[in-house]
């Protein structure tokens, strides 16, 4: 499979549209969203195409942010603040820079099962190179409750909840770790 990474105003729109994915809002945002926010440099969405098909197969958007991290959600034992230190374990409510992944989606197709963990891998190793050029302590998201494990298994950590989404997050010093 040859993977061509793009910015989302350099695809033609009409390979866009066809964007196919189960989750409505992950396909809407690319189709209706991510254009705009993009013009208005308010993302930075980076889209995969398949070059043999010219299929979308992937995207993620991301952009800088603060993380609030409040008091009670630090609470830890005492093996999570060794971990974690002076980032997560302060007695007041803080708000972190970090880098946002936005929006994160793949296509339904069975013959990509397994691509989005590349997907994350290239947003993580696109953090990293960030972490030479602007100082941040958190790479963070927002999932569905189903999808916490997966965040898991890449390094993420819940650090909160609102409602049936988790806020899962890393810190950026553990992308030396994964990129060095």
């Amino acid at each position: 499979m040859n993977l061509k990474e793009i910015k989302v105003l350099e695809v033609e729109p009409e390979l866009i549209e066809n964007f196919k994915c189960r989750d409505e809002k992950v396909k809407r945002y690319l189709i209706e969203e991510s254009r705009k926010r993009e013009e208005m440099n308010l993302t930075r969405t980076t889209v995969f195409i398949e070059e043999t098909t010219g299929e979308v197969i992937g995207y993620y958007a991301m952009h800088a942010a603060y993380t609030k991290l409040a008091k009670y959600i630090r609470r830890g034992t005492e093996r999570e603040i060794e971990e974690w230190g002076p980032i997560m374990y302060t007695d007041q409510d803080v708000d972190y820079p970090s880098i946002k992944l936005h929006f994160f989606g793949r296509c339904d197709n069975d013959l990509y099962k397994g691509i989005g963990s590349q997907f994350l891998m290239h947003f993580l190793n696109k953090c990293y190179q960030l972490t030479k050029v602007i100082g941040f302590s958190l790479i963070a998201l927002e999932c569905k409750t189903d999808l916490k494990q997966y965040y898991k298994d890449h390094g993420f950590k819940c650090i909160g909840s609102d409602g049936e989404r988790k806020v899962m997050a890393m810190k950026s010093t553990d992308l030396k770790e994964l990129f060095e």
